[in-house]
């Protein structure tokens, strides 16, 4: 995995990302197979799969995080301007 591909997941929405972690979920799936059936000339590559699955899902926690932190600085605004009122 590139540095520039995790620069680009952290641009993609929750949609997207949750599309692309179903791809390289399938994606390990096919790989780990291909190893066990002894297809796969490259045994790093399932391993590889494993950890691009564990950096997307660590951007989506944080992208989750930073959602509910902002929803709730809003909703916090919201009833400080309510008062001010």
């Amino acid at each position: 995995m590139k540095k520039s591909q995790k620069v680009e997941w952290r641009t993609f929405s929750l949609k997207k990302l949750s599309d692309e972690l179903k791809k390289l979920k399938k994606e390990a799936i096919d790989a780990s197979l291909e190893k066990k059936i002894g297809k796969l000339a490259n045994v790093v590559y399932p391993r590889q799969k494993r950890k691009e699955i564990a950096t997307l899902l660590t951007i989506i926690s944080e992208k989750r995080f930073f959602q509910k932190v902002s929803k709730e600085k809003a909703e916090k605004e919201g009833e400080k301007d309510g008062k001010d009122k």
